[in-house]
């Protein structure tokens, strides 16, 4: 597996490093990491105090670096260590001005009342059959209840991010790196900036230390 590697020494955090529950976030159950604080802060709307996150040598895994075959060896993986199972997930695609975009669904039924559909209403029949030209029923790696308690999810249980979620594990348990980079176009109106998480189990091995700065907010 021909996986690559992030080294960049100093980072930011935006929060309250005395809380003890964490809340569920896409980086998982670490710590969340950025390079871009205050777009980051307003991107995750994210409020508290803004602390810098330093080690002389640290090893991230680059999410975006990953091959298709790096990840199917991966999620194969999971499945052997109860992290995911294989099923189906139904995505719908459409376009939200002029970009293509897709939602996933863990059944039809669930996507039905998305749309607000009813199958036995006349009236909605026109719309449910062209809708239904852009739905796909493909095979999927599904999360665990053991995989979304690990990583502290409560929100929905999506193929997406139980992918995102295995291959966290994979880097925590399998690597021995001190977590995950994502190196996402800085684009605060779309929602996306660089971002990284560090495991909880090499936190330990970091520098964090409070900024003089006056708290961050929206």
């Amino acid at each position: 597996m021909a996986i690559r590697f992030k080294k960049t020494k100093k980072w930011f955090h935006v929060g309250n490093m005395t809380k003890k529950v964490k809340k569920s976030s896409f980086e998982g159950s670490g710590l969340s990491i950025s390079q871009h604080p205050k777009e980051w802060s307003r991107i995750a709307r994210l409020s508290g105090d803004l602390y810098t996150v330093h080690k002389e040598n640290p090893l991230l895994l680059d999410f975006h670096k990953l091959s298709k075959r790096d990840k199917t060896n991966i999620f194969e993986w999971g499945v052997e260590r109860g992290y995911l199972v294989k099923g189906f997930k139904w995505v719908f695609t459409y376009i939200d001005e002029d970009d293509e975009m897709y939602r996933e669904f863990l059944s039809y039924e669930d996507w039905l009342m998305d749309r607000g559909y009813d199958e036995e209403d006349a009236e909605d029949q026109e719309d449910l059959n062209e809708d239904k030209e852009s739905l796909k029923k493909v095979k999927a790696f599904l999360g665990t209840t053991k995989l979304f308690e690990a990583e502290c999810w409560d929100r929905e249980h999506s193929p997406s991010m139980a992918e995102t979620f295995c291959i966290l594990r994979y880097a925590d348990e399998m690597l021995g790196v001190d977590g995950v980079f994502w190196n996402d176009i800085l684009d605060v109106y779309r929602y996306s900036a660089p971002r990284a998480v560090i495991f909880q189990s090499k936190l330990p091995e970091w520098t964090i230390q409070l900024v003089d700065e006056p708290t961050m907010s929206r």
